[in-house]
């Protein structure tokens, strides 16, 4: 209809006789008016605030739709729009939004760019945001899916985190479902017991500071949901943990945890001559083993001179983490013709891109791993590297282990222990996670080390591990019996072991690459037993551990799965006894190394000890990098290594 016909119309309403309404009403009044007394700024209101309330309504009722685009061009406007949102959450139909005779909701389009508001989340966001959630340190961990089946497959991880109570959980869910809050919460059997925050959609970043988004990666999750969470998620530099559909089974030990996707591993391992058939089985165990919610690690293959052709076969195809980047071979030209040679050469292997996250697994090529090998190397690392509590006591932490050595020191008995773990200074290349920062301090202590050896005529390191032992490992124990380090020997049950080592290949080149062992040696045949993870607890050190067919980390751990802080756990010294974190041993080992191999007299000045760096058990001419840092003396720097000495603070317990 016209414009100027409609005018007509509503102007002939106006105008209608005064007999056609009671007397005295207001439409009588009204009615009594001329058309021409209207004005006309009066009558473009009335028609316009029509076309805005019109307009109003029907994008209401789009809002509520939110289904993806069929076209690209439409696809990509659907992305912008969950973009400018972090965390995505169920809106709810609007109360106004026309509805069928059935009650249920048709989208006629699925089409929508527009920004979007929810007015549900004034009741959850404020409380949250009173416990801490505001500020960016917050303990937030965000659980967001918009399908109701990836609800379903997330709230028990969830209540389970919150049972743990290490962080506040809160649940976002979004979806086209017109259901309530407390109608998913209903059918998902959630109790009071579980104190998850539930929210409808909203802009969480300013009052949440979620540490960390979990999202189903299933096929039944909205993959729009999914690309565009993760995409606004990392321009906020928000880790997002993608789940899969058996995360309820396999990944539940991560409840247990306040620390997220921090940590990447790189994997050395040196294969020596002749050994295609135990480093094939180890690859092998590397490509089907779990890498959970993270970057498959990058494999450095250490190549002997000499390769076989089943290996170089092997190599041509192997891929991990359905790439061949993911794997870097070296080829060395010929043997180490000195222990040193060689020490040096696994030193280089590896260099931390940033030392606090980057982190050495040095694997055995005799060795073999379960599929949830990654899952408890990730869980510890996170647990007592990274998380609230390991942030403040990892300091004297120089690694994890998983594996356990047959001899100590100078061939003396491992400790004993009625205990899944145990703190040792000695250090271990079977299988062994090394920290990024002490690696780094590693490299400066050896360069300085040799530089003392070459210009001030030092002597070099005492070999103590025994000649079946790789000869950089002396450098890692010197320094750990220095600075009071200690490794974290994590071992589990001797029948369901992550790890175990073969013992079919026993030569001294294994290790160094450098002589053959003699005839007879009892160093060379304890060491070339299997001592796998765990072994020790049945009374047998020889016994090959078996791995576990346990789809669950959490079945294998006792606690339920809750690792114990390292006050509770049993330290050792080197030879085997009981002792303590950082004890004033430690501090006496340090003056003498100073005055026996650093170069330092009395009248040397004393340097402060710095971050990633051994400088300060030198004095050598050319070194400027500590001048002017002074302590008073010797025993104000062991009460500060003493007031160092990791407490554990008070950490949340389940309930």
């Amino acid at each position: 209809m016209p414009p100027s016909h409609r005018l007509r119309v509503f102007d002939e309403e106006l105008g209608k006789r005064n007999d056609d309404h009671k007397p005295g009403s207001r439409h009588a009044l009204r009615s009594s008016w001329p058309p021409w007394s209207i004005s006309a700024r009066f009558r473009r209101r009335r028609v316009l605030a029509l076309a805005l309330f019109t307009l109003s309504v029907y994008f209401l009722f789009r809002a509520a739709c939110f289904l993806r685009s069929g076209t690209a061009n439409h696809r990509s406007a659907s992305h912008s729009s969950f973009r400018d949102i972090l965390s995505v959450g169920h809106a709810g139909l609007p109360p106004d939004a026309p509805r069928p005779a059935d009650g249920t909701l048709r989208c006629p389009s699925h089409y929508y760019d527009g920004p979007i508001e929810f007015t549900r989340l004034g009741l959850t966001l404020p409380v949250a945001a009173k416990n801490g959630g505001s500020k960016f340190g917050s303990s937030n961990v965000l659980f967001a899916a918009a399908n109701l089946k990836s609800v379903a497959a997330l709230v028990p991880l969830a209540c389970e985190m919150a049972r743990w109570r290490r962080s506040d959980v809160q649940f976002v869910v979004m979806g086209r479902d017109d259901v309530s809050m407390e109608e998913i919460m209903k059918i998902n059997g959630v109790s009071s017991q579980c104190t998850v925050t539930w929210h409808g959609l909203g802009y969480m970043h300013n009052l949440l500071h979620p540490q960390v988004v979990l999202i189903d990666d299933s096929k039944q999750e909205d993959p729009s949901f999914q690309e565009a969470l993760a995409g606004k998620a990392g321009s906020l530099s928000i880790p997002v943990i993608r789940l899969p559909g058996d995360a309820l089974e396999t990944l539940m030990w991560i409840t247990r945890l306040d620390a997220w996707n921090k940590a990447t591993i790189d994997v050395l391992i040196r294969a020596p001559e002749g050994s295609s058939g135990s480093l094939m089985r180890l690859l092998q165990s590397l490509k089907h083993a779990s890498i959970p919610f993270s970057p498959p690690p990058r494999i450095i293959v250490e190549l002997p001179p000499t390769i076989d052709l089943p290996t170089q076969e092997y190599l041509k195809h192997f891929e991990f983490g359905n790439s061949v980047n993911q794997v870097t071979l070296r080829h060395r030209l010929r043997a180490a013709v000195s222990p040193e040679e060689q020490a040096l050469q696994v030193l280089e292997s590896f260099f931390p891109r940033t030392p606090s996250h980057s982190n050495l697994l040095v694997l055995s090529p005799q060795g073999e791993l379960s599929p949830l090998f990654f899952h408890y190397v990730k869980y510890a690392l996170l647990e007592y590297r990274h998380s609230s509590y390991g942030t403040k006591s990892h300091n004297h932490l120089l690694g994890l282990s998983f594996g356990l050595p047959s001899r100590g020191i100078n061939s003396s008995e491992i400790p004993s222990v009625n205990s899944t773990a145990f703190l040792w200074p000695v250090p271990d290349d079977r299988a062994a996670v090394y920290f990024g920062e002490k690696w780094v301090e590693l490299h400066d202590f050896v360069r300085r080390r040799l530089e003392a050896q070459q210009t001030l005529q030092k002597p070099a390191i005492t070999r103590r591990l025994g000649a079946k032992r790789s000869y950089w490992m002396e450098y890692v124990l010197e320094l750990a019996t220095l600075r009071g380090y200690q490794m974290l020997y994590s071992l589990l049950d001797a029948s369901n072991g992550i790890v175990t080592i073969h013992s079919e290949l026993d030569s001294a080149a294994d290790v160094d690459g450098v002589a053959s062992a003699k005839d007879g040696d009892d160093e060379t045949a304890s060491w070339g037993s299997s001592v796998a993870a765990g072994a020790y607890l049945s009374g047998s050190s020889k016994a090959e551990t078996g791995l576990t067919s346990h789809r669950s980390l959490l079945s294998l751990l006792p606690a339920e799965g809750d690792l114990p802080g390292l006050e509770d756990i049993p330290v050792f010294t080197e030879s085997g006894q009981r002792g303590a974190l950082m004890d004033q041993k430690a501090t006496q080992l340090a003056s003498a190394f100073k005055r026996d191999v650093g170069g330092c007299d009395v009248d040397s000045r004393a340097r402060k000890r710095k971050d990633l760096s051994a400088a300060d058990l030198f004095c050598l001419d050319d070194d400027n990098d500590n001048d002017g840092d002074e302590e008073e003396n010797d025993e104000a720097e062991a009460a500060s290594s003493n007031a160092d000495e990791p407490t554990k603070p008070q950490r949340k317990v389940a309930v």
